[in-house]
């Protein structure tokens, strides 16, 4: 089927011929080019009455005196109040406009359309709505004025790049393409209603559909376009018909700037929904196959505004747009990555980066110069509110420091500038400022300084050189930084003024309207600092240790006390995650880019990843079951945690001077020590979630009734008890008498439901938190202490849903006293409580009278039943959006950096898991399992030797395989985050190593690749000097082994009165200068100092290795101990003898 015959020319006269030639022979082969379909654009066509006749062309009728195309509209003006479903139809269906010259009007006839499907669903011969039928009328009587009276251009110049406009509206998506040469012209349009199942998105999920719809549409016409081409799968190229222009860029402009920084960042794309993750990454494909850059304009601004809208424009200034697309604005070019937490100057203005979980995408620093291009939307002129464009957020009334007027912080010019961004990498691998490195004055650095002082890494430890500073003094500092930061904001140093009465109203301005909104929830403390008030306090509230939240503004300066304030709070509340540590900070200062500073500082915390290692199996928490009491301290549950610490029967078996007949119990008992405690009682409210627990020796029924008592005199007597089945403990005849005490019931879990214990959903948080606090702590056997400490943290934190803690909550309730009634209280809904547990008190009637209950039986089995299956499909669906939302792609590769766990051998230890890392990839074994190398491992390592194997499976060139490490896969933990952070600092100079401590450190990284020798030469000075007595202890649970035994170690001192010779290999015990093997200098003297050069061990060969040629150490022949007198290879026996020499020596 051929539908039309086009025929070109350079002149008319060619044209002309070359129409006649085709027809001629279309003709002649039996397919006949009618006369009708003659037509050119040069010759005016005139009627009988002297009137130019309208052709048709590409469908639209078109006029050659002004060279221009009109829409055809072949329907006509209904007339009257009646019409039919079918007949609505075919009149909106009547405009043909197959470019989408005027697109908005066929937009307007799709809307009209879908309200005449919602009220007339399913009779086409139904009559519809009386105002449905004048919206038709008044469409059909437009459509058949512009099909006169509104041209449009068939010429466009596309010898210039052309300009893709896309937006979306709540109900519609619209593409404008338009070329640069000629903005007033639109080349086409294209346009969509969103389906019902998409009418729930937010607007920035919408405008970046509506980018990738435009894209794909301009990819799709490409072959037409002064652009890249691209054909489709089974398109035939075109022939070239005209003069093809030279491919062009392509712009693409948009007045959401959330979409512009979701493109440029792909690093937080992790955490958006799976569908905006795999939109994202589509539109960065077509932008970079398109070679197109997304840039960001104002709404007025933008061609496809009307579209969205479905409405056509009275006018459009094509003015604004030029000036918009040759101004300075937030620009996306493909391939560019923006580091999440870096700040960039875009063309004179700064751009500071938003977190992608809370913003929605606006430039938290960004300057407005233009004020046109700010009126977008109705938000107000010069300033941008970027929390109104998040998808959650609900404004009424108040304002918060967003509003204000933001100006950049001032782009420091000099060669330190790019020091700013320089962090340290402290001994947990948190990402702390270096103070020195950073461009700020001398007094900014002072008290950055001493407020970095309070990060404490020693959580406590009384031996540490670390002292722990007081409160008090934390607070002056903290205030101190926190004037600095009100200071260097310009905004906030202006509206503290207006505050304090300083600054006239009438010198505000535009600002008038924002800081007197403002003042209505924000006020100055007795420090001068700026606070915003608590939603839930009024005015008359006055709470001085709670003052409201800080404004720390936006400037370099607020951003490093921020990163300080998130290392503080994350040891001080014992790791407790990023979700959490992000609530506490929100809780206590407002500031931008918080999401970004907890995120880029505590992401690389070793600590918080071993913690998080222990718990394999990551369990899904349903949703929040029936609220069964709505009263404080009223339903509580009780469970016994433990033992901790406890060695096992075994070794308590061995350690026993019993008499063989006793009992193993009582003998177990008798050895284990009467000052500890093994066992923690756990007692937790099911409404504020608050958690009471008392340490315990042991299990046993009367321990754990007075511990209940204790519980119970310090909190008050609850209603109802609730606790699992654990018969020799708790479901006592000792628990049941406190309880009647108390005047509490006794319910028990059903075998069925372990779901229902509430009181267990906790422990998981309250394990990590003090494995954390455990592994950081002096003491790290004594896990009580730990658990103790994570139950202060749990109880003081703030749930994520709420702003109060569960302690806040709980010292506030009424205490319970034993003589107030429990039964028929209004509090407690008893019969959801008789279906979900189990009433201790019946359980023995119960069983007596179960044939005569098994009507009653039935029914309850039968309502547990539909439980169930409603919680396992609330199961099934949050573990399916789990493993959507989880990436489940990730793949070991090489130089990867791990950490390695494994169970503890011995029983009961299973809290205390090995840990061991980080390490590196060097090799994949199979599927399962993998080499290591002790240590990280760097591309330019070992000189720049290192290479990849042609499969890709292995490192050459670097490391020994004995000195590799063979692990499984599964007792692996991917430590992505410090992997990045490692490469970051390697790019900027620094070299994050692991020193002998297992701590993180950082180095100035070689350019030789020297690294790993440099490596090992600190970590043999940094190991600690041996105790006095010589030769460590041996570990607990091994074989004591002399210090002396010629047959184990073989080694002795240098006596003062041997000469020494050049070249003999010793070991150095001097901690204080260096500690390991060594060899001797060539400029040997009779003198007490000895010259010494580093050396190492490479591999179980003998074969040794110098660490740094160029370091000599001095050391007194005293700390020496002789090996052997040359450092050729040494022997398997001298080699066996020098590791059994460094393992006693602890080296």
């Amino acid at each position: 089927f051929v539908d039309d015959v086009y025929a070109g020319g350079s002149s008319k006269l060619e044209a002309t011929n070359n129409y006649d030639l085709v027809s001629y022979v279309c003709n002649g082969h039996d397919f006949p080019v009618e006369d009708l379909k003659r037509y050119d654009n040069w010759t005016i066509v005139l009627d009988r009455d002297q009137v130019e006749k309208r052709q048709h062309l590409l469908g639209y009728d078109f006029t050659a005196s002004n060279d221009a195309l009109y829409c055809s509209y072949s329907g006509s003006i209904p007339h009257g109040d009646s019409m039919t479903k079918r007949q609505s139809c075919g009149i909106l269906a009547s405009l043909y406009d197959p470019l989408g010259l005027l697109i908005e009007h066929d937009m307007h006839a799709r809307s009209i359309w879908r309200d005449i499907n919602k009220s007339t669903p399913t009779d086409w011969e139904a009559i519809i709505p009386v105002p449905l039928v004048k919206a038709v009328t008044d469409w059909a009587a437009l459509s058949d004025a512009l099909s006169k009276s509104r041209p449009s251009s068939r010429h466009a110049l596309l010898d210039q790049p052309l300009v893709l406009s896309t937006d979306a509206s709540a109900n519609a998506w619209g593409a404008d393409l338009r070329s640069l040469g000629d903005l007033s012209v639109r080349v086409a349009g294209r346009g969509g209603l969103f389906n019902s199942s998409n009418l729930s998105w937010s607007i920035p999920r919408k405008e970046l559909d509506a980018l990738h719809r435009g894209l794909l549409w301009v990819k799709s016409l490409s072959p037409y376009l002064p652009m890249a081409t691209h054909y489709s799968e089974y398109q035939v190229p075109l022939n070239v018909l005209f003069p093809r222009c030279p491919d062009q860029p392509l712009t693409v402009v948009v007045d959401s700037e959330v979409t512009v920084y979701r493109l440029k960042r792909p690093s937080n794309d992790a955490k958006l929904p799976a569908p905006e993750q795999r939109r994202l990454a589509a539109v960065r494909g077509l932008c970079l196959e398109l070679r197109a850059h997304v840039k960001h304009v104002a709404s007025n601004c933008n061609p496809s505004d009307s579209i969205s809208r479905c409405s056509l424009p009275k006018s459009f200034n094509c003015s604004n747009l030029a000036s918009a697309l040759e101004g300075p604005s937030v620009t996306y070019y493909p391939g560019e990555e923006l580091s999440s937490g870096d700040s960039s100057y875009v063309q004179g203005q700064t751009v500071t980066s938003a977190p992608c979980t809370e913003d929605a995408g606006y430039a938290q620093g960004l300057f407005m110069t233009n004020a046109s291009s700010s009126e977008d939307a109705g938000y107000p002129p010069l300033y941008k509110v970027a929390s109104l464009l998040d998808d959650d957020f609900f404004y009424g009334s108040s304002m918060s420091v967003d509003d204000l007027p933001v100006s950049p912080p001032e782009a420091s010019t000099s060669p330190s500038s790019r020091a700013g961004h320089v962090m340290l990498v402290n001994s947990d691998g948190l990402d702390l400022p270096n103070i020195s490195g950073l461009d700020l004055s001398d007094d900014e650095k002072e008290e950055l300084r001493l407020l970095l002082e309070f990060v404490d890494t020693t959580r406590g430890i009384t031996d540490s050189s670390e002292s722990t500073l007081d409160n008090i003094e934390f607070q002056r500092r903290l205030t101190a930084c926190a004037r600095r930061c009100q200071s260097n904001d310009t905004d906030l140093s202006k509206f503290r003024d207006y505050l304090e009465g300083k600054t006239a109203v009438g010198s505000l301005g535009l600002r008038k309207t924002v800081f007197q909104r403002l003042s209505k929830h924000c006020s100055l403390d007795t420090d001068g600092l700026i606070r915003q008030r608590r939603w839930y306090s009024s005015n008359s509230e006055t709470d001085s240790d709670d003052g409201g939240t800080i404004y720390l503004g936006n400037s370099r300066y607020a951003y490093q006390v921020l990163c300080i304030l998130v290392g503080i709070y994350h040891y001080s509340f014992g790791h407790p995650g990023q979700r959490r540590l992000r609530s506490i900070i929100k809780k206590r200062f407002t500031a931008r880019g918080i999401s970004t500073a907890v995120r880029k500082t505590t992401s690389s915390c070793a600590r918080c990843l071993r913690a998080r290692a222990s718990k394999s199996i990551r369990y899904l928490n349903s949703d929040v079951q029936d609220m069964i009491v709505t009263q404080l301290w009223q339903l509580v549950g009780v469970d016994v945690v433990g033992p901790y610490g406890r060695p096992s029967t075994r070794h308590r078996s061995r350690l026993s001077s019993s008499a063989s007949n006793a009992s193993a119990s009582s003998q177990g008992d008798a050895n284990l020590d009467p000052s500890k405690d093994y066992y923690v009682l756990v007692c937790q409210d099911a409404v504020s979630g608050y958690i009471a627990a008392r340490p315990m020796r042991n299990s046993k029924a009367e321990t754990v009734a007075m511990a209940l008592h204790a519980i119970f005199c310090e909190h008050g007597s609850p209603s109802v008890l609730v606790s699992d089945r654990a018969i020799t403990s708790i479901l006592t005849k000792a628990v049941r008498s406190i309880l009647i005490k108390h005047g509490t019931r006794q319910y028990s879990l059903p075998g069925y439901s372990q779901h229902l214990s509430f009181w267990e959903r906790s422990h998981r948080d309250l394990a990590q938190t003090s494995r954390a606090i455990m592994v950081s702590s002096a003491t790290p056997e004594d896990y009580i202490y730990s658990y103790l400490l994570a139950i202060r943290c749990y109880n003081s934190t703030p749930r994520h849903w709420s702003t109060i803690s569960p302690s806040a909550l709980h010292y506030a309730y009424r205490q319970r006293l034993p003589t107030d009634p429990p039964t028929n209280f209004p509090s407690v809904d008893w019969d959801k409580l008789e279906i979900k547990y189990l009433n201790v008190d019946y359980l023995p009637y119960v069983r007596s009278l179960l044939p005569a209950l098994s009507d009653l039986q039935e029914k309850t089995k039968v309502t547990v039943q539909e439980y169930i299956d409603n919680w396992r499909s609330k199961q099934a669906d949050l573990r399916e959006r789990s493993i959507k939302e989880t990436p489940q792609n990730y793949k070991l590769s090489l130089y990867d950096l791990v950490y390695m766990t494994e169970a503890a051998n011995n029983i009961g230890g299973h809290l205390n898991s090995s840990w061991r890392g980080p390490l590196t990839v060097v090799r994949l074994a199979g599927t399962s399992m993998v080499y290591l190398f002790d240590g990280i491992l760097l591309p330019n390592d070992y000189g720049g030797n290192l290479q990849v194997s042609r499969d890709g499976n292995s490192i050459e060139g670097g490391p020994d395989q004995a000195s590799l490490v063979y692990a499984s896969l599964k007792n692996l933990v991917p430590a992505r985050a410090l992997q990045s952070l490692v490469y970051d600092h390697l790019e900027k100079g620094v070299r994050v190593y692991q020193d002998a401590a297992g701590g993180l450190s950082t180095m100035p990284a070689s350019t030789d690749g020297s690294d790993q020798s440099k490596i090992l030469l600190r970590q043999a000075q940094d190991k600690p000097p041996l105790e006095e007595g010589g030769l460590a202890a041996a570990h607990e649970g091994s074989q004591s082994v002399e210090a002396n035994a010629p047959s184990t170690v073989r080694s002795a001192s240098i006596p003062p009165s041997k000469e020494l010779d050049p070249g003999w290999l010793v070991v150095s015990t001097d901690g204080s200068t260096y500690r390991g093997l060594a060899v001797l200098g060539d400029e040997v003297s009779g003198s007490d100092l000895v010259p010494l050069r580093p050396i190492s061990l490479l591999s179980t060969t003998g074969v040794l290795s110098t660490l740094d040629p160029e370091t000599v150490y001095y050391v007194s022949r005293s700390q020496l101990l002789y090996v052997t007198s040359s450092t050729r290879p040494l022997t398997r026996s001298i080699l066996e003898r020098t590791r059994n020499l460094l393992e006693r020596l602890g080296l």
